[in-house]
């Protein structure tokens, strides 16, 4: 049986497996890749309150971007197109000019975003070669964000190429799936303070040593036509930041967790053969042990040898991200996906 996540709500309440009060689901949007991308976002974010995104913005960017940063910031500013490879520097252009903040600020707010979420990532196998892919995303500034969640799926021709969950001002991906195919989400990989993760992408985007991890994403997703094209290019593309990228396909086996540097890789393989039949990624790599006092991998994993593989889909994958400590206060949203069958894709914001 297959439910979407808001038809969840009211099985979870019923077994009482998690606390799930304030579900909803996230505003969903269409954009279209023929309009011009200065254009493209104008109807999402009239659709808000854009003096309340201003505010966010704002506050996002002053929370996270130390003052001695902002001279960088400012020197990605013009020419833009010189640091942030098009269309993505088109389309923060356009939110600029719509939302009346500064380009700067946009770009702000798109590399603050791209360093600083903590997350839960599953990519699961049933008995039947399934491929199931579910995340929660936490945020440090979590209230406001999760009214400014959306799922973006983009139409060509007006066909949908690929779908995405974001939050407003966002260009690039964390989240998303290309239908039939894949599907990916993106794990900030801890490797000290937000500071020096910060001042390390700032320095790469000024030497041109590579573009934001959530572009790259958002690329593949566009681009690559199945699951090992997508593998391969995550693997291989240099990167300004370290992170997790998880990956899964269609088929079986099709399920990945390639944790990252700028330039090398390692590939943890979904492998039933094995007893591996799901792969949990939080923010530390997942040959060592996580820290005491941010430990959602034990909890996450307990939980889904507790369901068995028998039983794993998306109403017990949502139960064990709903789990304490892997669903916290921080968490914004939770997105359950299957490329084989798209209609699937959901995400519910967690209030």
């Amino acid at each position: 049986m297959h439910l979407s996540l808001t038809s969840l709500v009211v099985v979870l309440c019923m077994v009482a497996v998690a606390p799930v009060s304030g579900i909803h689901k996230a505003r969903t949007f269409r954009v279209d890749l023929e309009t011009p991308p200065e254009q493209r976002w104008k109807r999402v974010l009239q659709e808000y309150d854009i003096e309340v995104f201003r505010k966010l913005a704002k506050e996002v960017i002053d929370t996270f971007i130390p003052k001695i940063l902002v001279p960088s910031l400012n020197a990605l500013i013009s020419p833009l197109d010189e640091f942030i490879p098009e269309p993505y520097a088109a389309e923060i252009k356009g939110i600029a000019k719509t939302s009346g903040l500064g380009v700067g600020e946009v770009v702000g707010l798109n590399i603050v975003y791209d360093v600083t979420a903590f997350c839960t990532s599953i990519v699961a196998e049933d008995t039947q070669g399934n491929i199931f892919h579910a995340r929660n995303l936490d945020y440090k500034v979590t209230g406001e964000l999760k009214n400014i969640t959306s799922v973006v799926t983009y139409y060509r021709g007006g066909l949908p190429e690929y779908t995405t969950t974001s939050f407003l001002g966002q260009v690039g991906a964390f989240t998303g799936m290309r239908p039939h195919e894949f599907t990916i989400s993106l794990n900030e990989r801890n490797q000290g303070s937000i500071e020096k993760n910060l001042e390390a992408l700032f320095e790469s985007l000024l030497l041109k040593r590579g573009t934001l991890t959530s572009f790259i994403l958002r690329d593949v997703i566009a681009t690559k036509r199945n699951y090992q094209e997508a593998v391969a290019s995550l693997a291989e593309t240099p990167l300004v930041a370290p992170v997790y990228i998880i990956v899964g396909g269609v088929r079986p086996g099709e399920g990945v967790v390639i944790t990252r540097d700028q330039k090398h890789a390692d590939l943890w393989r979904l492998d039933v053969k094995s007893g591996r039949w799901w792969l949990l990624e939080t923010n530390y790599d997942h040959w060592v042990e996580p820290p005491a006092h941010d430990d959602r991998r034990d909890p996450g994993n307990k939980a889904m040898m507790k369901v068995g593989q028998a039983n794993i889909n998306e109403r017990t994958l949502f139960e064990v991200l709903s789990v304490h400590p892997v669903l916290n206060n921080n968490t914004a949203y939770t997105c359950l996906m299957t490329a084989a069958r798209p209609e699937l894709y959901d995400t519910v914001i967690r209030d």
